[in-house]
């Protein structure tokens, strides 16, 4: 069965010295699109997480979220700027020899003056924390997968209830059609009647009025092509991978031949029966826009 493109998935893995959290979350779209949020740490991993997402999800709107955080202190390192400093101790001194001030620095002082010293975060071992983000990343994409999956059965069996209305009524609009034309032909001659005093009327006239009728009102074959597109939408349903770009296909056209048969039919039972197909026809198009 189809799955859905609406999906959720949260996970963390730890190893000894990280912990990494993914969070993705994936919406309805015509296309794939990707977007990462995540620490400028980890922007050397945007490439690979992209790939692992789209190899997994085909289509839809996905955010992916991604942190990461050290178990235990982080080391640092520390670095002086020697040349910087040793300008500014020259400056004091050639202050006091000018002035005969104390011209002494303490270290203290000397590490307050600005850029003199800079902390540094140890730089991350990449791959060792790219080995713990990916495992979240996957544990996260198994939660979406999982969720697109049970949202595309229900959404499937949705469908197919609605389908098997749609067979119902056009089955009652196959079974009505032929006693249209039989309506218009009395309703003609009837009409003729009122119009011939001694009851006479020319039956050859009636017949041939009906049987323009008839054939501008035949709906013979829009039916059959209606009944083909509900069979084709049942098996494509039954189908894995990317089936709802078809089945919007199938939907327009599902669409363009009840329309035809509202137009032709000039029947008021059909006509209400097309306004219920198209009812049926237009949650079955809302529910095909969430597949992927």
């Amino acid at each position: 069965m189809p799955y859905s493109m609406t999906g959720f998935g949260r996970a963390e893995y730890a190893d000894t010295n990280w912990l990494a959290g993914v969070e993705v979350k994936t919406v309805n779209h015509r296309y794939s699109d990707i977007s990462i949020k995540a620490p400028k740490s980890l922007s050397v991993f945007e490439s690979e997480i992209r790939r692992i997402v789209s190899g997994r999800l085909a289509r839809g709107r996905i955010d992916v979220y991604v942190t990461i955080s050290p178990i235990g202190e982080r080391p640092y390192l520390h670095r002086i700027n020697w040349g910087l400093a040793e300008s500014y101790v020259s400056a004091a001194r050639q202050l006091a020899e000018r002035y005969g001030v104390d011209g002494s620095l303490s270290a203290e002082f000397l590490l307050n003056l600005p850029d003199v010293l800079a902390i540094e975060e140890e730089s991350l071992d990449q791959t060792e924390v790219w080995s713990v983000v990916e495992q979240a990343l996957q544990l996260a994409l198994d939660q979406v997968l999982q969720m697109r999956k049970d949202e595309g059965e229900r959404l499937t069996q949705d469908i197919l209830y609605r389908l098997e209305l749609i067979e119902q009524m056009v089955k009652r609009i196959a079974e009505r059609s032929p006693a249209v034309v039989e309506d218009y032909r009395c309703r003609l001659a009837e009409r003729m009647a009122l119009y011939i005093q001694d009851g006479l009327f020319d039956k050859d006239r009636i017949a041939a009025e009906a049987a323009i009728f008839a054939d501008k009102s035949n709906i013979t074959e829009e039916i059959i092509r209606l009944s083909s597109h509900l069979k084709e939408t049942q098996r494509l349903l039954q189908e894995s991978g990317q089936v709802g770009r078809k089945l919007d296909f199938i939907v327009q056209e599902l669409n363009r031949e009840i329309n035809t048969i509202g137009s032709k039919a000039n029947d008021e039972a059909i006509a209400s029966e097309v306004i219920l197909v198209k009812a049926e026809i237009e949650k079955i198009r809302e529910q095909a826009q969430n597949l992927e």
